[in-house]
């Protein structure tokens, strides 16, 4: 997760979206990044497919952070949300949990499901234009859906090369028993199965109320802005029928569209006029002609 600095400013996108989160719910494979909420308004179930231990022996990187307590043991990807009845939660926070999936649209389904009419899903994504998933083709949407209809529990090994090959950069071994070991420790870890665009994000959560008939408002949306890697949604459950949630699904949409191109474009000015006064105060105290020169090229491609 990236904050967006701009000079003395800092600007956490996380902490303006979660203004939104009140009363119980859940957030699912939180690990040693949960997302802050204000406790004194929220009470938070951690739900994760690991233990702490299982996390601690797939994840060694992780031995030294803090893991936050596992309260719900549950695999979304063969269980869904099963522990949970309908309608009994006030949100679900799923931060960079959907690629993990191999279907992303029948887990947004889930948490329709346990949402009580006007609780909220905090959705964050990265967009692989940002990522180490940059070589990566980009899921189409037809994919979703064919898998949603299939009602897929598992994890088809194609994504797995493709990860492996173009994100990861290993070579898949000619030896079936050392193919076998790399598959199954990654398959163990986790990984990102489909890789998106914030504007694929977009084209999903659109078919997901206009064609699956889930009434998801848009409440807040924030995009990439070329100085982060996630996109953040947060979806109200509405109790609108679903021809009045799309439509006020799209009009949304377009208001916040906006309103990120807007805030990428005054982020691109103010990173332009930082790099012009580091230029310029360089150049008065008299410093190396090399700075000066990637200073000027950085804050001209700026512009």
């Amino acid at each position: 997760m990236q904050l967006i600095s701009l000079g003395d400013t800092t600007i956490d996108e996380r902490k303006q979206a979660t203004r939104y989160v009140r009363g119980k719910g859940i957030e699912i494979g939180a690990s040693h990044m949960p997302i802050e909420v204000d406790k004194s308004c929220c009470h938070v179930t951690y739900v994760d497919r690991l233990s702490e231990k299982e996390i601690d022996e797939s994840f060694p990187e992780l031995r030294e952070a803090t893991l936050v307590p596992v309260d719900v043991r549950c695999d979304v990807v063969t269980e869904g949300l099963a522990p949970f009845e309908d309608q009994t939660l006030d949100f679900v926070i799923a931060s960079h949990l959907l690629e993990h999936l191999p279907n992303p649209l029948g887990f947004l389904k889930e948490c329709y499901r346990v949402l009580r009419v006007g609780g909220v899903l905090y959705l964050g994504l990265p967009d692989k234009d940002y990522t180490f998933d940059l070589s990566r083709e980009r899921t189409p949407l037809a994919h979703l859906v064919k898998d949603f209809e299939a009602d897929v529990k598992t994890i088809d090994q194609q994504h797995l090369v493709d990860y492996l090959v173009n994100a990861a950069k290993e070579m898949i071994p000619e030896d079936p028993e050392e193919k076998t070991k790399l598959f199954e420790r990654e398959l163990g870890r986790s990984f990102h199965v489909h890789v998106w665009t914030w504007e694929d994000m977009v084209q999903f959560l659109q078919y997901v109320v206009a064609e699956l008939e889930l009434s998801w408002e848009l409440l807040e949306m924030y995009l990439p802005k070329s100085v982060k890697n996630e996109a953040i949604f947060i979806l109200q459950r509405s109790a609108a029928d679903s021809d009045t949630a799309a439509a006020r699904f799209a009009s949304s949409l377009q208001v916040l569209v906006s309103r990120e191109r807007g805030a990428a474009e005054v982020i691109r000015l103010a990173q332009e006029a930082i790099a012009q006064q580091l230029l310029h105060q360089q150049l008065s105290a008299g410093g190396d002609a090399t700075l000066f020169r990637r200073l000027r090229f950085w804050a001209k491609r700026s512009s």
